[in-house]
């Protein structure tokens, strides 16, 4: 149970890396789709936030937690202002391409 944990957690943060600059770079080139590319990568990075949060309860912090959080926090950030949530309307990223 703790291996497959783990490995949710790597999994969903290393897709979560990978997707939301792709999501970033789609929509300053004015691409509609790249709210849905956002929205999965801020799934992904919740759910390796959850997994990683279930982690920390059995082991100690580690400075790639700290990162791993920041980063969220950044992701959280871009989401809400530059992607409005999912919200199409709202996307001030698309609206500056």
């Amino acid at each position: 149970m703790y291996e497959m944990i783990i490995a949710t957690h790597v999994v969903c943060m290393v897709m979560s890396l990978l997707v939301m600059p792709a999501a970033i770079m789609m929509a300053m080139h004015g691409l509609r789709s790249s709210i849905k590319f956002a929205t999965s990568g801020f799934v992904m990075a919740a759910l390796g936030f959850t997994t990683g949060a279930v982690l920390l309860l059995s082991a100690p912090l580690l400075t790639e937690c700290v990162i791993l959080t920041a980063y969220l926090v950044a992701m959280i950030m871009v989401y809400a202002l530059g992607f409005g949530w999912g919200i199409e309307s709202r996307a001030r990223l698309l609206r500056g391409a």
